[in-house]
């Protein structure tokens, strides 16, 4: 249960990794670099539109997580707070196993309790 709440949370934080740029030990960039906010094209609403590559590069490593998984935790992911509460349901399950879950939360949290 605490790896299906932490695939989501790795799918729910964002991607920061890919803004930083390698350097060396003095912090110096190594090769050489282009904000992509410069490269990347404008949508006619004025939000920067990811390149083909680029967005192949964001969700591709999705599908390497089985469909079933994928079809708890994607719904789910829509309720970032009601996610945090579940993980501290399941560590406070551990201690009293009468909890019940909250009936305010979406299916899709319960599921991924279960």
């Amino acid at each position: 249960m605490k790896a299906l709440i932490a695939t989501a949370m790795f799918i729910l934080v964002p991607a920061v990794s890919m803004a930083q740029v390698p350097v060396d030990d003095d912090g110096n960039v190594i090769g050489s670099y282009e904000s992509s906010a410069e490269i990347m094209p404008i949508g006619e609403d004025g939000i920067p539109r990811l390149s083909h590559t680029d967005l192949q590069e964001l969700v591709g490593p999705i599908a390497l997580y089985p469909d079933d998984l994928l079809a708890i935790v994607l719904p789910a992911s829509a309720y970032p707070l009601q996610v945090v509460e579940a993980a501290r349901f399941l560590e406070a399950l551990e201690s009293d196993p009468t909890l019940q879950p909250d009936p305010d939360w979406d299916d899709s949290i319960v599921a991924l309790i279960n």
